[in-house]
């Protein structure tokens, strides 16, 4: 940690530090506000292992934050020091140095905004998103400095208001996406990339109404006022969605995908070791009913469509619906389970240590209720107790 604070201070020209402040952790890593002799502050990142892979992942976090902040004039934070290198430096560790962002998190102030002011945030994003979306690249992957990778790929570039970009000092490489790194991925000895890209989503546009103003009638003074609240927060969202699909179709239509069966197979086709096979085999099962709909093969006429590629008897068929069936009970049972005790649930498994206690008997709470519910005989009540995840 001396070591750390030391370089932190050496790279703002600082003479020492004099205090380390260290942020509640994270999912992959560990901050620290680190205050120097001078008045000035910085914030040191330090990866934990579950961070992603070694070199790449704060490699290209670098890269990244430089790139949006210099190529897209996004008010991100400077990165003053770093090293991706746990065993070529003093410290012992990759770590990044950068300064601390100004202001408060949105979330901490978004209920006691104004409307306008609400307004003027999604304005202010919508400003941000179309600087990002005038920008694309020609390969799928992750953002690098070219002298970070031992072989940056050829071709590699980027376009920026229609102009094309080349030895810029940033390439694409492989991906760090959390989808290649998670539940174990990270050790695969596998392609990440990059790779070209092709894409056209072919989605047609959607039609948004705003919510219907409530009607307050026969309501106590306490329940207008949550209606309002809700009928404002509703079309401040929808709001947002008429400003994107109007100032930013590429961006829509990117949204508006990932509510599609067509991602739906894309998401659960590298997500396996989570979901299991059968939300997938059932949307395989969904895709032949509509294999002849899909709009690749609209201009070749029905006499063009190609046979379905899986070949599916009856009895299939049959299990795959049953399995799927059983899958979306069990994720509306989740689904229930988080709402009924809200905050306290532990994403990732990880919860507050103040709030360890609480959640704990709320969960309690809800594995007795699912029992109670749901087993009839001593044996199904040990099945579930056996796979109950938060004892």
């Amino acid at each position: 940690m001396n070591s750390l604070a030391g370089v932190a201070a050496d790279a703002i020209g600082a003479a020492t530090c004099i205090s380390i402040k260290k942020y509640s952790d994270g999912m992959f890593n560990k901050a620290f506000l680190m205050a120097m002799d001078d008045g000035r502050e910085v914030v040191a990142k330090v990866p934990n292992p579950n961070a992603g892979i070694p070199h790449h992942t704060t490699a290209s976090e670098v890269a990244t934050m430089d790139f949006a902040r210099r190529i897209l004039d996004t008010p991100v934070p400077r990165v003053h020091a770093w090293n991706s290198d746990a065993n070529a430096h003093p410290v012992g560790a990759e770590f990044i140095i950068m300064d601390k962002a100004n202001g408060v998190p949105l979330s901490r102030v978004w209920e006691t905004m104004k409307l306008s002011q609400k307004a003027q945030v999604l304005v202010a994003m919508i400003r941000l998103h179309t600087k990002w979306l005038n920008v694309s690249f020609s390969h799928y992957g992750s953002l690098y400095y070219a002298k970070d990778l031992s072989l940056p790929p050829a071709g590699s570039h980027y376009m920026k208001d229609g102009k094309i970009i080349k030895e810029s000092g940033f390439v694409i490489g492989p991906t760090t996406a959390r989808d290649w790194v998670d539940a174990e991925r990270s050790s695969l000895d596998i392609d990440r990339g990059p790779c070209f890209l092709a894409w056209d989503a072919g989605l047609e546009p959607e039609t948004l109404s705003l919510v219907p103003k409530p009607k307050l009638t026969g309501l106590s003074q306490e329940e207008r006022l949550k209606a309002l609240n809700e009928y404002k927060h509703h079309n401040v969202f929808i709001g947002w969605r008429k400003l994107m699909q109007a100032r930013l179709p590429d961006l829509y239509q990117t949204v508006e995908f990932r509510k599609t069966p067509a991602e739906g197979l894309m998401f659960l086709a590298h997500r396996m070791f989570e979901y299991g096979d059968a939300h997938f085999q059932s949307l395989v099962v969904d895709l032949r009913d509509s294999w002849a709909d899909l709009p690749a093969f609209h201009a070749g006429g029905a006499s063009n469509v190609p046979k379905f590629p899986f070949d599916l008897s009856e009895a299939d068929i049959q299990r795959i619906k049953r399995d799927g069936d059983a899958a979306e009970a069990g994720t509306d049972l989740v689904a229930e389970v988080k709402e009924k005790i809200g905050d306290l649930w532990p994403d990732k498994g990880f919860i507050e240590r103040e709030l360890y206690d609480e959640c704990k008997a709320a969960l309690d709470e809800a594995r007795d209720c699912i029992l109670e519910q749901l087993s009839e005989t001593p044996e199904e009540r040990a099945e579930y107790m056996d796979h109950w995840p938060f004892d």
